[in-house]
């Protein structure tokens, strides 16, 4: 820390972990942020980008006034000017196609509790159901399949664990300081795992690297559960209390190790291993990384792992994986909002997801701009995300976005999709706006 200067404790909102950090300013100019060492997340650790955030705040290629495209040509404007002109435009387009024709995108960088849920409550009072966020491609499949297996989603304890299982996650490149606990855990005699395509730095370190064939994880968590069910290593008083065991018995007698040799290109040894140190070096836990969210079978993949979890009566127990408990907080969303039988867009085609996440599908946006199934998209707002970068299928994209009637983007510099914008509303980084976040994962 710089000494003789003024320093304020927040969170870092570059990411969706929420590192603690120290804040110093000299003559009301932030001049540095670094890790706070009492932080009960990252103690002291940031990352890369955490340690940019001076760079980010001050670059000189943000956008810093609201600016408006007329005739192909960007004019700035005032925030009075510019709020009008949206909202002049919105009511028009209400006006003539319903609240349903506006849909609003929020990416990573708009934060994920009381941010989003205003947004959300903006979509409720313009009357529109299509708020949809990153969310349709990066985390939910993983939320939604825990939630169908037993109710929520837990995380792992790993300091606690004799058993830790990295499976689609690169904690060095991703969450630093999950590399302590971690390595606090094998300093005590915990076993590693490690399921991935690629040789990462953690896999480098562990006791058991299943180097899988991309997309293969389904196959390789019901072989798994295949020798933990015929070699009776799981907990009898889970399946006691359970609903759905001799189907999920059934299904994983589809899968042996020698079955899973041929699918996943792991060895059917390595699998029995795998299966059996998990199994009986209790309490163990599973990190369930981003990259199972990037297959089409990613539901039923993490179902499969939930089910490991389960079984093996590692959920919610010191060392397992544990369920937080996040504070009840009133919710900002308004019920009723959305016109009387209007669904969501992707609601036909994704109703699990649309029911349990409450949002739009964002992925059949560009769909429902260019075909007006199940009707017409003719105005986006995008707050903190970049649809071309992020969604599938660019070049559509790109069309869909040029055929809207009105398009608002806010954020804090000019990216590809603001170039395609009618209007560009600045955003404020996380060192300039106030925000809550609470961290139900910390429970220990």
């Amino acid at each position: 820390m710089i000494s003789g200067l003024d320093q304020k404790h927040t969170i870092c909102r570059i990411c969706d972990m929420h590192c603690g950090v120290v804040v110093s300013a000299e003559k009301g100019r932030i001049v540095s942020v670094e890790g706070n060492p009492n932080h009960p997340l990252n103690k002291g650790h940031l990352c890369s980008k955490g340690y940019a955030a001076v760079d980010l705040l001050y670059s000189k290629d943000r956008v810093k006034a609201p600016i408006v495209k007329k005739e192909r040509v960007w004019s700035q404007v005032s925030w009075e000017e510019a709020l009008s002109y949206v909202a002049g435009e919105l009511k028009s387009i209400r006006s003539k196609y319903g609240p349903q024709s506006l849909a609003v995108y929020c990416g990573e960088a708009i934060g994920h509790q009381v941010a989003k849920q205003l947004v959300g409550r903006f979509c409720d009072v313009f009357g529109t159901p299509n708020f949809c966020s990153v969310d349709c491609e990066c985390h939910t499949a993983r939320d939604m399949a825990n939630i169908l297996t037993y109710g929520g989603f837990p995380v792992p304890d790993y300091e606690n664990s004799r058993c830790i299982v990295i499976w689609g996650a690169n904690p060095y490149a991703s969450h630093l300081f999950h590399v302590d606990g971690i390595r606090r855990a094998r300093e005590s005699g915990a076993a590693l795992i490690v399921v991935d395509p690629r040789k990462t730095r953690i896999a480098s370190e562990a006791d058991l690297f299943l180097q899988l064939r991309p997309g293969t994880d389904g196959a390789l968590a019901l072989a798994m559960l295949n020798v933990i069910i015929s070699e009776r290593l799981y907990d009898p008083s889970i399946v006691d209390r359970s609903v759905g065991f001799e189907q999920l018995r059934a299904r994983a007698d589809e899968f042996t190790a020698e079955a899973a040799e041929r699918i996943t290109w792991v060895k059917r040894q390595l699998i029995e291993e795998a299966a059996r140190t998990y199994a009986t070096r209790r309490p163990g836990c599973i990190e369930q990384g981003n990259a199972l969210d990037h297959h089409s079978n990613a539901v039923q993949t993490v179902r499969a792992i939930a089910s490991l979890v389960a079984l093996t009566g590692n959920l919610d127990v010191k060392g397992g994986n544990l369920f937080g408990s996040p504070p009840c907080l009133n919710s900002l969303r308004i019920q009723g909002g959305r016109p009387p039988g209007v669904q969501r867009v992707g609601e036909r085609e994704h109703p699990l997801y649309c029911e349990i996440h409450g949002e739009a599908q964002a992925i059949l946006l560009p769909d429902a701009i260019l075909t007006g199934s199940p009707y017409p998209i003719k105005a986006l707002i995008v707050a903190g995300g970049n649809p071309l970068l992020q969604w599938p299928n660019s070049k559509r994209v790109e069309e869909a976005l040029r055929g809207l009637e009105f398009l608002v983007v806010m954020d804090l510099f000019m990216n590809e999709v603001a170039q395609l914008a009618h209007v560009f509303l600045p955003a404020a980084t996380y060192l300039e706006r106030d925000e809550i976040h609470y961290y139900p994962s910390l429970r220990r």
